[in-house]
């Protein structure tokens, strides 16, 4: 057969070589390090093998009986197409029973990212001035400091077949923006709810639904980070989302629906951070329909991180099982990405039960100057069909009346060591007769802990005036599971990290072989 012309004999070849090897990776870099696994010999045929093709820096690899790794200093250390010649010239060879070219990591640092760049279809005119969805910098914000919602999109989550109902001051469900999205068809409700804009003069546990099991509390951080004046602080603060800037920026703001069918770009505090987190949990139903209220809390603990937010009054600290929070923060920024990978194979967390851990109900004074210390020692209900092994949600049931409730400080600790502060002062709270009457003060920072042990409570004033106050009655109310809760979960973390951290000790090891192969070129040079 006579042979073809030249752009047919190229086409052949191409088809050829994708049959056996497959098409490139999309974006995909290779390096010039290779694997080669051969048919016997130790180290020092395999140092022949690589110098008679060109190969140094020669290494056995810990994971594969008579796998080596090469370097070829002569190849660039980073290119888009593979080094045929080079992997073909190795697998010839009858020594070398398979040759295998490494391909490169694309690092992208997280936050410098392209609008552009997102393939997304967006049809919103003020999508690029939304810097909570994608932080590139808008508004003199801090880069990637955002709720991480391109990779939610881009796994395919749009929140499709969720409805979201919010009740603030009113909705304007008329707005062409809202009418044929309003309300859940039957299917039950997760309710979020703003923690609050009282700022430093108030504190979110004295709000009944900021302070309920049945919400998730959203508090909010500015677009650098930081808090936002008006955020008010509570142990009760599930995670946190974006409200403004705080430089006076008119687009650093939070975009959302103006009345008579506008738009603004000056909607700010936790009234805004609010939505955005029903948004984000909209993604995580799209992907599971099946969580419930208790699975998207924990959902919410899980995946929320620290992210670049800093509180300049309260350090993050970790609670007994090392879930790391912050007493205005939560545990965190809700990270979008993290919350719909998780939740599309998450499985129920088990029944929640209910316990009376404790009561004191004697009459207690608290001193002018100092604080009243209590105890109170539980087994948590064990033995009873209402054990609780697994703290979610923990509630202090209290009793106080004091000269003036607004200088009133409350602070509770659990056995592991966690101490929550369920009530800081109130500057403008004159109150002298009401008090608290059996108020349910809620903590969230016990979450996955051993209720069983010693819990203490401490109560006193602070303030510049002494006051007088008695404790009438403190109620340790525990609630969670008895089995552990995503114990699935937790085994699949634990074995990822595990492989994750082999696979950086591999690649300290390849780094090392390469440094000393580096150094021995040079060296002859």
């Amino acid at each position: 057969m006579p042979p073809g012309p030249p752009l047919l004999r190229g086409s052949l070849l191409l088809l050829f070589l994708l049959h056996f090897f497959g098409p490139p990776a999309r974006g995909a870099v290779y390096s010039n390090h290779f694997l080669v696994e051969l048919h016997d010999g130790g180290q020092a045929e395999a140092e022949r093998v690589a110098a008679e093709h060109g190969f140094g820096g020669v290494r056995k690899l810990p994971f594969l009986e008579s796998g080596y790794f090469f370097y070829h200093n002569g190849l660039a250390k980073a290119r888009r197409r593979r080094s045929l010649q080079h992997k073909l010239r190795l697998e010839k060879d009858s020594r070398v029973r398979k040759a295998v070219q490494q391909e490169g990591f694309i690092r992208r640092k997280r936050g410098y990212r392209d609008i552009n760049d997102i393939d997304i279809n967006m049809n919103d005119p003020l999508f690029t001035k939304q810097w909570y969805l994608i932080n590139t910098g808008q508004a003199d914000g801090t880069p990637g400091l955002d709720l991480n919602v391109a990779e939610a999109w881009e796994l395919g989550y749009t929140g499709k077949g969720v409805t979201i109902g919010i009740m603030d001051d009113g909705i304007d469900y008329l707005h062409p923006d809202l009418a044929s999205n309003y309300g859940r068809g039957g299917k039950g409700s997760i309710y979020v709810w703003a923690s609050g804009d009282g700022g430093s003069y108030d504190d979110c546990n004295c709000d009944g639904y900021a302070s309920s099991m049945w919400t998730i509390s959203i508090n909010s951080a500015i677009n650098d980070g930081r808090t936002a004046l008006y955020d008010e602080s509570c142990s009760s603060t599930l995670a946190s989302t974006f409200s403004n800037g705080r430089k006076r920026n008119p687009e650093a703001g939070v975009a959302t629906t103006d009345l008579y069918g506008n738009c603004t770009l000056r909607h700010s505090g936790t009234s805004a951070a609010a939505p955005e987190a029903a948004g984000v949990f909209a993604l995580a139903l799209e992907a599971n329909l099946h969580l419930t209220w208790r699975d998207m809390q924990h959902l919410t603990v899980l995946t929320s991180k620290r992210n670049q937010l800093h509180d300049e009054v309260h350090r993050w600290r970790r609670n007994g099982v090392g879930l790391e929070f912050n007493h205005l923060f939560g545990y965190g920024v809700l990270d979008a990405g993290a919350m719909v990978k998780m939740a599309k194979d998450w499985k129920t967390v088990p029944e929640r039960f209910h316990c009376v851990g404790g009561s004191i109900q004697e009459p207690e004074k608290i001193p002018p100057s100092g604080k009243l210390f209590l105890t109170l020692t539980t087994d948590a209900c064990e033995g009873k069909e209402n054990f609780v092994r697994y703290l979610e949600h923990v509630q202090a049931v209290i009793t106080v009346n004091s000269t003036r409730r607004g200088d009133l400080n409350i602070n509770m600790t659990s056995p592991m060591g966690t101490k929550s502060i369920l009530l800081s002062r109130r500057p403008r709270d004159d109150d002298s007769k009401v008090g608290f009457d059996k108020w349910p003060f809620m903590t969230t920072h016990t979450w996955g802990e051993d209720p069983r042990g010693t819990w203490a409570l401490e109560i006193g004033f602070v303030g510049s005036q002494p006051q007088r106050g008695v404790l009438k009655e403190w109620t340790l109310m525990l609630h969670g599971t008895q089995s552990a809760p995503y114990i699935d979960q937790i085994v699949k973390d634990y074995q990822s990290k595990l492989a994750m951290s082999k696979k950086e000790e591999l690649e300290e090891e390849l780094d090392e072989a390469v440094e000393r192969s580096l150094k021995s070129i040079l060296s002859k040079k």
